[in-house]
């Protein structure tokens, strides 16, 4: 702390004081009454001499101080001389005017012992700050207590010698008393806890609603104290709580019956008149029946402490925007490790956002090239060499602006002399440079920019595509640019002057109300979402940025809703994909077991053909073959339902007239159905024809018809539509193109959308255990999919379900159906090389040829088989499995054929019911085939190659 006592004046000539007022340096000095007294002063009377003959150095300090809105005060030359500002005579009181030019230990004679310390060391060159200091000043004529943070730096003159000390002064008087009066109030809190003194004590018995209480305190809550004494409904002591709060005390006591924690609220009412703060404490007792049966507490009153509170609050508030006001930064440069250590507004001097620490070289690059002489290099931070004070520009790193920055600055030394730290302060110059340059053409221009710097401003008020307004601490909205009527669809009129409430969405409201309480406490809005209401019914999403200040609420708003919807779309398809992803692993599962349980099946029927074959014509043989022959060819087509499902079948797509497929199944689904179901067909005109395995389509049909069934216990009504579909790749499967749209549609029971998720995956069903395989949706999302559409199931419990598929336009028109039935004949002594590794499947196979004729030479592998006929084994047609373990599979024996007995008859067979690479061209025979499918097959081979060996 620094000042000095009341200074003989020199009275001046007016021609003196008339060149003194004409130096170009002291011109501005005049525009603060401060300056204009240091302007007028005598300083040839004081070590300081003529103002005229200053050095710059010392006129560079004073510009400092009286520019910068913080209280300062320049201590210079060896008698301690003080320059002080406007900020610094309002804390040196009635001590002002007279202390101007005098010296500290004259005008502050109670602090003498303390300024002589202090001045000490800074004339020493070092750098010094107190927080929240005590002093006991008489600055108006009696003893006062003053708190003040205080940071001494030492300014050095040309040649590089300490010549002044800059103290910045902040009083914290306010703050420390504030702390203080808060530091009583709790202090006396916890001495009424701990002695059990409460203003109210209170017991609510809880099956009986009644809350007892004594008189001061049903008083308060303006309760009848008798009735309150006698008990009264909890109910009449909430309902005397200030709304804002009323909501939080009930929960507060759902919460305590709910899980038997303690009760604790503190909350606001009127008593007689006056706004009151309460805080009530309690506990909950729980009964013999284990519910809670009272709640048990005291309520005090804490009006004080809230109070004292909310001063502190605003001192600190004052304080903060006085440091960033004066924008003022310290730091310390660590010269060893080359980085810098600062305040958050030093930082902010620079543009960057506040940090710890940063490199020296991050801050060396913004310097403009003509200044960086001006600035510390590394050599003379090493050297201890650096200008103590100095000036120079900037370009700021967030807007790229240029800037003047003003360093005060000196080392710290070891033991040694070296210097290790740089410590110093940093201002912000560039107006007073602006102004320097600019002289009187910024004073003729500044109307002019002003004015354009408001048409700039409500330019950008009106172009914005964001949402910008300003509202009130209630959030009633005061003014709105015209982005709302754009984007909303609302006039001004009807926005302006009311609260958003009535533009929110429902869901939104709680959390808005919830969001304006924040910023009404003083906090800021960041990335706030929720939805407005347009003028057409429609809602749109906004991300908010909101900051409150001085009463008012300044808010900004993008409109997110194209975001929002992409993030939908997005889940959509990341949905669709996972279920894609898990469907097909399924459909790898069961169309792994198809090759296995084929050959299983085909083993059944070879065996089952020979017994009829054979011992057909014993008593009672032939019922028990044909039930044999029934499950074989159940078994044929729950494969094919897999298969289809696995996407793994040989489906044949082929053009084909969906109308009269459809129409074609009438009688069928007719017969499908039940007497009390109503059937109806729905089939636009001018249909395309489809292209897909006509056969899968009418198997994919009649299962969701049997589903249907199924689904309509009491009877309902079915209807199959049929029509043509565009499709542009919107949907998240991305199918795009012409289609076929079959839908199939009941009025039965329905699904829930657990069940409508599951409703395509393999064996699940909602039926009872033997009235279902649960294969049945599987086959028509298997079919549809393979064929290059898709699959969609939509159902309503209730309502019934419908079953969607898209088929793709064929680009041809439907071909003739033409089916020619030929008798195969007999073997004739053929031989036939069968190669078939299954132990079952190969001796039917082999007896069943043998029967017809034919003589049968068998290998277990196509590695044993190509080895015999490379070693001349006579053959005249190669019978051959695709699909065997080791090094050759049927189809590269049979690709081995061609090259090693061109012409050879092949025939292949598989029961994966898939197509493998290099199959064609060959002729392929699905198992479980029967005998005489088999023997055809051979013959149609023999004939293609009637010149075969």
């Amino acid at each position: 702390m620094t000042g000095h006592p009341s200074t003989r004046r020199v009275s001046l000539d007016q021609s003196d004081a008339a060149d003194r007022r004409a130096l170009p340096f002291a011109r501005s000095w005049r525009d603060s009454p401060a300056g204009a007294l240091v302007v007028e002063f005598d300083w040839t009377a004081t070590s300081l001499g003529p103002i005229a003959g200053w050095p710059q150095s010392l006129r560079t300090a004073v510009d400092l101080v009286l520019a910068s809105p913080i209280p300062m005060v320049l201590v210079w030359g060896p008698d301690h001389h003080m320059v002080y500002n406007d900020g610094y005579a309002r804390i040196a009181g009635g001590k002002h005017p007279r202390a101007l030019g005098g010296t500290a230990p004259e005008v502050w004679p109670e602090i003498r012992d303390w300024n002589r310390r202090v001045l000490d060391k800074g004339f020493r060159g070092e750098s010094q700050s107190y927080t929240d200091h005590f002093f006991l000043l008489e600055r108006n004529g009696t003893p006062e207590e003053v708190w003040c943070d205080l940071f001494y730096a030492p300014v050095r003159d040309e040649a590089g010698a300490v010549a002044g000390v800059l103290c910045t002064v902040i009083e914290t008087t306010g703050r420390v008393q504030a702390l203080r009066a808060n530091e009583r109030s709790e202090e006396r809190l916890r001495h009424a806890l701990d002695i059990g003194v409460a203003l109210g004590v209170w017991d609510w018995d809880i099956p009986n609603d009644r809350f007892r209480t004594s008189a001061a305190c049903a008083r308060l809550f303006s309760v009848d104290p008798a009735l309150a004494e006698a008990g009264a409904p909890v109910a009449a002591f909430i309902g005397a709580i200030l709304p804002e709060d009323r909501e939080r005390v009930r929960e507060g006591l759902a919460a305590t019956l709910r899980t038997g924690a303690p009760f604790s609220a503190e909350y606001r009412l009127v008593a007689d008149g006056t706004l009151r703060w309460l805080s009530s404490h309690g506990r909950c007792a729980i009964g013999a029946d284990g519910k809670p049966s009272h709640v048990s507490g005291m309520t005090m009153d804490i009006t004080e402490r809230k109070t004292t509170e909310q001063a502190l609050r605003d001192s600190e508030r004052r304080l903060r925007r006085a440091q960033e006001a004066g924008q003022i930064g310290t730091f310390e440069a660590d010269i060893a490790g080359n980085v810098v250590h600062g305040s958050d507004m030093f930082f902010r001097l620079w543009g960057l956002e506040p940090a710890a620490s940063m490199p020296i070289s991050r801050f060396e690059g913004m310097l403009i090239p003509e200044d960086r002489d001006r600035a510390s290099s590394q050599t003379s931070r090493a050297q201890g060499s650096a200008a103590p004070v100095t000036e120079y520009r900037i370009r700021r790193a967030d807007t790229g602006e240029e800037r003047w920055l003003a360093r005060w600055a000196d080392f710290v030394r070891d033991a040694s002399g070296h210097p290790v730290r740089l410590v110093g302060t940093l201002h912000d110059i560039t107006e007073r440079k602006r102004a320097e340059l600019a002289l009187r053409a910024l004073n003729a221009e500044l109307e002019d920019r002003v004015a354009e710097r408001t048409r700039e401003r409500d330019r950008i008020w009106a172009v914005s595509q964001d949402l910008l307004g300003v509202a009130d601490d209630q959030g009633v909205l005061l003014s709105v640019n015209p982005a709302w009527s754009r984007t909303l669809g609302w006039p001004e009129s009807e926005i302006v002057g009311r609260r958003s409430t009535w533009m929110e969405h429902p869901d939104d409201r709680d959390k808005t109300h919830a969001e304006l309480g924040k910023l009404a406490a003083g906090a800021r809005t960041l990335n706030f979402e929720n939805r407005f209401l347009c003028s057409d019914g429609s809602y749109r999403w906004f991300s908010w940025t909101a900051v409150p200040e001085d009463g008012l609420f300044y808010c900004v708003a993008r409109d997110i809703t194209a975001e929002k919807e992409h993030a939908a779309a997005l889940e959509r398809a990341h949905e669709q994909l996972r279920q894609s992803q898990k469907m097909e692993a399924v459909g790898q599962l069961t169309g792994g077991i198809a090759h296995d349980f084929n050959n299983l099946l085909q083993a059944m029927s070879g065996c089952l053909q020979l017994i009829g074959k054979r011992a057909g014509q014993q008593p009672g043989v032939a019922p028990l073959l044909d039930a044999g022959r029934q499950a074989v060819d159940r078994g044929a087509r729950l494969v094919q339902q897999l298969m289809a499902f696995a996407r793994k079948q040989s489906l044949h797509p082929e053009p084909f007239d969906l109308r009269d497929r459809l129409l074609g199944m009438n009688g069928l689904l007719e017969r499908a159905l039940r007497a009390d179901i109503h059937l109806t067909m729905e089939i636009g005109g001018g249909l395309w024809p489809a292209v897909a395995d006509p056969t899968q389509f009418e198997l994919a049909v009649l299962n969701l018809a049997v589903n249907a069934r199924d689904a309509m216990p009491t009877g309902g009504r079915l209807s199959v539509a049929a029509d043509n579909v565009t499709l542009s790749g919107e949907r998240p499967d991305g199918l795009s193109g012409d289609f076929l749209r079959v839908r199939i549609a009941d009025t039965g029971t329905g699904m829930p959308p657990e069940v409508v998720a599951r409703a395509f995956e393999p064996f699940f069903t909602t039926k009872e255990v033997g009235k279902g395989t649960g294969l049945g949706l599987s086959q028509v999302y298997g079919f549809a999919h393979q064929s290059g559409g898709a699959a969609m199931v939509e159902s309503t419990p209730g309502r019934g379900t419908a079953v969607t598929l898209l088929l793709p336009r064929a680009a041809c028109a439907a071909l003739c159906e033409a089916v020619v039935e030929k008798a195969a004949p007999e073997g004739r002594g053929v031989r036939i090389l069968l190669v078939e590794d299954d132990p079952v499947v190969a001796p039917v196979v082999t007896a069943a040829l043998e029967d017809m004729g034919y003589a049968v030479a068998h290998a277990v592998s196509g590695y044993e088989a190509l080895t015999r006929l490379r070693g001349g084994e006579p053959a005249d047609l190669l019978f051959s499995d695709v699909v065997m373990p080791g090094t050759v599979s049927g189809v590269e024996l049979a690709q081995e054929m061609r090259s090693l007995r061109p012409g050879l008859p092949v025939l292949l067979t598989t029961g994966y019911n898939e197509n493998v690479a290099g199959m064609e061209g060959f002729r392929v025979l699905a198992k479980p085939y029967r005998i005489e499918e088999l023997a055809a097959a051979i013959e149609a081979e023999l004939a293609a190659h009637p010149t075969a060996p």
